[in-house]
């Protein structure tokens, strides 16, 4: 699990500048849809939870990859 928080950046939507978040899920094999709906209902409800932030202002994507390259070779 890697993750990065911007500090003091805004994330415009609609021409609101209120609090949004966009997540990025890069993933290392496939998953099915219910797993990503259960995972896009819980960061959804862990941002509103944690830092007020609504949930039709998270947006989540997510990217599967076959190949992923670590510390000098690949999985």
């Amino acid at each position: 699990l890697m993750v990065n928080f911007c500090e003091n950046s805004s994330l415009y939507f609609k021409g609101s500048s209120e609090p949004a978040a966009m997540v990025a899920v890069n993933l290392f094999g496939a998953a099915g849809g219910d797993a990503y709906t259960k995972f896009t209902a819980a960061v959804t409800a862990m941002l509103g939870d944690e830092l007020g932030i609504t949930p039709a202002r998270v947006f989540v994507s997510y990217s599967e990859y076959s190949n992923w390259g670590w510390n000098g070779s690949n999985f």
